[in-house]
């Protein structure tokens, strides 16, 4: 996925997506970085929605380096309420 691809989809969950409990249970740099310097990292998450069944899912994202996420860390993403699939890391908790 570009990163034009990556923004439309993160527009997307940002404005539809529902914010849903978490973990980073990996993260690891693909050595992709964008103009302004961010970084693209590679996840491995738990999700855990509310009075649902936890599950696995895996999502690319651009990281600025401001932003502050690591491995074990319970974090909120949006998820995508036709794709539970399709995840943004969206804030830590």
């Amino acid at each position: 996925m570009d990163q034009i691809q990556q923004a439309n989809r993160a527009n997307k969950l940002a404005k539809t997506g529902v914010a849903t409990p978490a973990r980073i249970e990996s993260m690891s740099e693909t050595g992709n970085a964008d103009a302004s310097g961010s970084k693209e990292y590679e996840f491995a998450l738990t999700i855990s929605p509310n009075g649902g069944a936890s599950y696995e899912a895996r999502t690319r994202q651009y990281i600025h380096q401001s932003a502050s996420f690591d491995h074990g860390q319970n974090v909120t993403v949006k998820v995508d309420p036709d794709d539970a699939g399709e995840v943004i890391l969206w804030g830590t908790r």
